[in-house]
């Protein structure tokens, strides 16, 4: 038996809407036999097993918590090839962006990602304001692991042991290396869906809030590259009523991480869409 090329870790709580979508994009292309993925079901009710089981060379891990992190330990305990790809459950990526990864990372890179593309579709004018500004930040245009999809070689994986019980394990993943070490490959790329409503673009940014402030807490301070949202509006002054929208949300929303707790596996459900048809492949 041929050993696998590498491994894909799936969490995913309640997913049958996208599933499907996402392990298509994913192997487009590519012979699953050539890939260990693992679709890591925690506490899910829908049928988001027997959908994703019904790809060819996709297994199916089953946890009674509802947990990203543990099922990203699960998944990690489920495979064994190298290099190894965490993707979130309702991430879209490019034709050719898994190739582009896995390649970066065989050649040497410790972390490798696609970059964000994000559809605006559908979204009010608050959150086009705010994607507006968000989607030109460092973080977003140089060297972004997270957002949804982040790789490891093995001995980039071998900077930490397990994943803790933290919000943001894309922002723990990213605080272990140094900008010099992250690499995103020309051309591959992935499709986030923002939330379609200020309510939830609201929600989805307490949470993210949260997650940095307890990885500070933790000694994990996500240190973003340059531009900042002045950096922006100084080169694109058309943009400052965009900032205001994205300076009023970041602001009340730090002051509402504070007081609260956001420990809840708090979703956006404005982004997903209809229900898989579960095909296979």
């Amino acid at each position: 038996m041929n050993r696998a090329r590498a491994s894909i870790v799936i969490p995913a709580h309640d997913e049958e809407r996208v599933i499907g979508r996402t392990i298509e994009a994913a192997l487009d292309g590519l012979d699953p036999a050539d890939f260990e993925t693992v679709v890591v079901c925690n506490a899910t009710t829908d049928a988001t097993a027997r959908v994703a089981a019904a790809y060819d060379g996709v297994r199916v891990v089953e946890i009674p918590t509802a947990s990203k992190t543990a099922a990203l330990n699960a998944g990690d305990a489920a495979v064994s090839a190298f290099p190894r790809i965490y993707l979130d459950a309702d991430v879209v990526l490019s034709p050719g962006a898994l190739e582009a990864v896995v390649g970066a990372l065989e050649s040497g890179h410790l972390a490798a990602a696609p970059r964000p593309m994000f559809d605006m579709t559908g979204l009010s004018l608050p959150c086009r304001a705010y994607y507006a500004i968000r989607s030109r930040l460092g973080y977003v245009r140089h060297h972004v692991i997270g957002a949804g999809v982040y790789a490891l070689s093995e001995q980039g994986r071998a900077r930490f042991g397990a994943f803790p019980d933290v919000i943001a394990d894309d922002g723990f993943v990213y605080a272990h290396f140094e900008h010099a070490e992250r690499h995103n490959p020309d051309g591959a790329t992935f499709t986030v869906h923002p939330p379609r409503t200020l309510r939830s673009l609201y929600r989805r940014q307490v949470r993210i809030v949260a997650g940095n402030q307890e990885l500070a807490a933790l000694g994990h301070r996500v240190q973003a590259p340059r531009p900042t949202w002045r950096d922006i509006v100084r080169e694109e002054p058309r943009l400052l009523p965009a900032a205001v929208v994205y300076l009023t949300v970041t602001v009340a929303a730090r002051l509402h991480a504070r007081v609260r707790s956001t420990r809840a596996w708090n979703r956006d459900e404005t982004s997903r869409g209809p229900v898989d048809a579960g095909a296979g492949r």
